[in-house]
């Protein structure tokens, strides 16, 4: 819990117990000494305004972008990439600044924007296959050695879910056809 609002919850409670007459006012006097009102705290002020800044700097953006650029998948291809690259090149700078869980997380949602960027180029790139699967035994054969290198517990973990989504996709269910009764 913060400390201030801490101080002011026990402030209420010393209060409420002065008012039921559990103690005399010196007793509430020097309980109450012990834990200051502190003035209005400006760093959670800038906090909720840096937050709200943020929220209003994406959407501006997010507008701005609509009007200027086109989506199509070769503009969002584009876009995955870089994010992508940067994601990476964030977490790298991170990891030297000695915020490893930090630069552990920005390289799991770089890893999520290579599996975004794999399946837009193979909507772009499709021959008619249907064979998304393919695209997930990419995507483990290129995060596994990543998540290696980087020595990242989530990136293995991101790989064993791809791994097994691509087994299923690959192995699927079999479907019954009408008409024809399977024993159970």
């Amino acid at each position: 819990m913060n400390p201030r609002r801490l101080k002011n919850v026990l402030r209420a409670e010393i209060d409420t117990l002065r008012r039921e007459g559990v103690f005399d006012g010196d007793l509430h006097q020097k309980l109450i000494a012990n834990y200051p009102a502190d003035r209005w705290d400006f760093s959670s002020l800038g906090r909720w305004f840096l937050f709200f800044g943020a929220i209003a700097v994406a959407a501006g953006l997010t507008i701005l972008g609509t009007r200027i650029f086109e989506l199509t998948l070769q503009n969002l291809a584009i876009a995955l990439g870089v994010a992508t690259g940067t994601c990476f090149l964030g977490a790298s700078t991170l990891a030297r600044r000695g915020l490893v869980m930090t630069s552990r997380s920005i390289e799991l949602l770089g890893a999520f924007g290579i599996i975004g960027l794999t399946f837009t180029l193979g909507i772009i790139y499709s021959s008619g296959s249907s064979n998304w699967p393919m695209l997930l035994l990419i995507d483990l054969l290129v995060l596994l050695p990543l998540a290696y290198v980087r020595r990242n517990a989530l990136l293995l973990v991101l790989c064993v879910i791809v791994f097994f989504t691509w087994f299923g996709g690959v192995t699927g269910y079999p479907t019954r056809p009408s008409g024809i009764a399977f024993p159970v």
